[in-house]
């Protein structure tokens, strides 16, 4: 008999694959438009800015449950530490003044 695969939300499903597919299927989409994407799920989030700084990134895209509540990503400006709220609607054309 073959295991079925959990799903998001059933039980036992410790959630973090849940957590972690917004964020993959954003990133997807933000390749396919020509922006080069690393994501980083391990470690706390100075750990990953740093790591962004090593790879020379301009900016990184956060996404929290916060922000997937809201419909949106915090976009950090990694020379000036600026960050701002953008709609996902909004994210491919606020990225594009980073290429």
């Amino acid at each position: 008999m073959a295991k079925r695969r959990r799903r998001c939300g059933d039980r036992g499903d410790s959630g973090r694959r849940c957590r972690q597919r917004p964020a993959a299927a954003l990133a997807e989409e933000l390749r396919r438009g020509g922006l080069p994407v690393e994501l980083g799920f391990s470690g706390n989030l100075g750990k990953r800015l740093k790591r962004a700084n090593k790879l020379n990134a301009a900016a990184a895209v956060l996404l929290g449950d916060d922000e997937l509540a809201q419909g949106a990503v915090t976009l950090r400006d990694l020379d000036s530490g600026a960050q701002e709220v953008v709609p996902l609607s909004a994210l491919t054309e606020r990225l594009a003044r980073y290429r």
